[in-house]
């Protein structure tokens, strides 16, 4: 009677160590893919998508299909209000993120982050990637950058202005949201579908 208990234990063990193992396996796994670059390539796309629609995007030979899977926003606060010298908050956990589905695999997302605080807004005026490829045109002509040969002005600049975004794992390229609407801040009790992004593409240096 021993001997059975005792098999019995070990078959227990071994099958909630089989459905761990499972289950693991078909979590969706979440690239983050922040490291902080240390410079900004060339600039590949500019483009808009909003939830339910799909970004296809394709450079030499190799080619993605950008879906938005899920948006976690912490954007609750007007940054522009708060001490961060006598308060608990700190701007770089306040920001925005979205779940990318890359070539409409659900188990291969990759989480882009806004700048802290959040990405500059969204107007919805029929004009936003013009806006941002002119933030860009302005940053690479600029003087600092134009006198500075090591490209670390430019690309400090162009992380301050969009974070650090995310590279896309596996490729020579990063994701970075440029603009974004609305916030948590200023509509609370916005649905997934409300967000729109402008996103930007760039080459790894």
């Amino acid at each position: 009677m021993k001997l059975i208990i005792q098999r019995a234990s070990y078959l227990l063990i071994l099958l909630i160590f089989i459905c761990l193992l499972f289950v693991t396996a078909c979590e969706k796994e979440i690239e983050t893919g922040s490291e902080k670059p240390e410079t900004v390539g060339n600039v590949l796309d500019v483009f808009e998508l909003k939830y339910g629609e799909k970004k296809e995007f394709s450079y030499n030979d190799d080619k993605f299909i950008f879906s938005i899977y899920d948006i976690e926003d912490r954007v609750d606060i007007d940054c522009s209000l708060v001490d961060y010298m006598n308060n608990q908050e700190d701007p770089l956990n306040i920001r925005l993120y979205v779940d990318l589905k890359v070539n409409n695999i659900r188990n291969n997302l990759l989480r882009v982050a806004s700048k802290p605080c959040g990405a500059e807004g969204y107007y919805n005026n029929g004009g936003e990637v013009k806006a941002v490829e002119g933030q860009i045109l302005a940053l690479k002509t600029a003087p600092a950058s134009l006198n500075d040969s090591t490209g670390i002005w430019y690309s400090s600049t162009f992380i301050n202005y969009f974070g650090e975004g995310a590279l896309i794992r596996n490729t020579p390229y990063r994701i970075f949201i440029a603009k974004a609407s609305p916030t948590k801040f200023n509509q609370p009790d916005a649905a997934i579908d409300d967000y729109k992004f402008v996103f930007i593409i760039t080459t790894v240096e």
